[in-house]
């Protein structure tokens, strides 16, 4: 009686997790595919990301990206993991990092250390997320001389702006605008630069990013994804 009592309650606490994550802002399902494509301030397309979803549990996913070219050419490939617990979902922060910022150091070793971005799964117009912040660390053999490269990014400022419904080449989704700014801090050969800029996206339930923009430090458009793909 005490095993079939603890299976129920084990059963029944799985249930919640599982119908917490239904409503998340991201797509919890094995075997989804969707491609993100970028464009540069003048529409002309700078590339673009096919991303798959391994669901590893109800409550963990590794999402493996495969990063193209304008060209549709492969330049890179990784993947990072996806979590959802206590009603919010946990990306990585890896995922948040520009791809052409990645793929620049292609043939270097690259080392990416951070928080996760939280979203929560109840969403509101006004609501303030929490900041998270993450370092890359890019070393280059020059030589007999190793160079190293230290990025520290901070976001913050997140907040969300309004409900809307934005429609894309992959449909028509009801979305939060989430703004956030971004603090990138550089340091190579003891010399130190910082760039501040911000950005905004717009994101689905069940889906996850369906419109991204950036904005350089006048808060002109620099560039911008949008989904064109979701199966």
């Amino acid at each position: 009686m005490k095993t079939l009592f603890t299976a129920i309650i084990l059963s029944a606490c799985s249930i919640m997790v599982q119908a917490q994550c239904e409503n998340a802002y991201f797509p919890m399902k094995d075997g989804v595919t969707f491609e993100q494509t970028s464009y540069n301030a003048k529409d002309k397309k700078e590339g673009k990301v096919i991303s798959t979803i391994s669901a590893t549990t109800n409550t963990q996913l590794v999402v493996q990206n495969k990063i193209y070219d304008k060209k549709d050419e492969l330049i890179t490939e990784g993947d990072y993991e996806v979590f959802c617990e206590d009603g919010k979902v946990k990306m990585d922060f890896e995922q948040f990092i520009p791809d052409e910022l990645l793929s620049s150091y292609q043939n270097m070793e690259v080392n990416i250390e951070g928080d996760f971005l939280e979203f929560p799964n109840n969403l509101s117009v006004g609501q303030n997320l929490p900041d998270a912040n993450g370092t890359i660390t890019i070393v280059m053999a020059e030589g007999a001389m190793n160079m190293k490269t230290t990025i520290t990014l901070t976001f913050t400022n997140r907040k969300v702006e309004l409900q809307e419904s934005i429609t894309t080449p992959a449909g028509t989704f009801e979305t939060f605008k989430v703004s956030q700014t971004t603090i990138s801090a550089m340091e190579i050969m003891g010399m130190s630069r910082e760039t501040t800029f911000s950005s905004a996206s717009w994101i689905a339930e069940g889906v996850g990013a369906v419109r991204s923009e950036n904005y350089d430090k006048k808060g002109k458009l620099a560039g911008y994804q949008v989904l064109t793909s979701f199966e």
